[in-house]
């Protein structure tokens, strides 16, 4: 069976994703690491008392759905990566610091 190579069009909404997903998963470990510690609360009104296994299907389902809804959207998946990011920072910043 031969493979056949992704475009850059492929490539690059994959990365955007892979991205993307793995930014979320940093931010549900800290997260649940803070909160088990008792170090502090979610932060996000919509997901606040939310935790464990729930969290983390709230925020699989998120990321299929931006995946599905965004994906080709690079000015908006470039948004939402940076928003990740700083989200992660700043929880890496709290549990480190604070």
């Amino acid at each position: 069976m031969k493979l056949t190579p992704w475009n850059g069009l492929t490539r690059s909404i994959t990365t955007r994703i892979s991205i993307f997903a793995l930014l979320n998963l940093a931010d549900v470990i800290l997260t649940l690491t803070i909160t088990s510690a008792g170090l502090g609360q979610e932060g996000n009104p919509f997901l606040y008392g939310i935790l464990g296994w729930q969290l983390v299907s709230v925020k699989a389902l998120g990321i299929i759905l931006v995946a599905l809804l965004l994906a080709r959207r690079s000015e908006v998946m470039l948004a939402l990566n940076i928003g990740m990011g700083l989200v992660v920072a700043w929880n890496t910043y709290w549990y480190l610091v604070l």
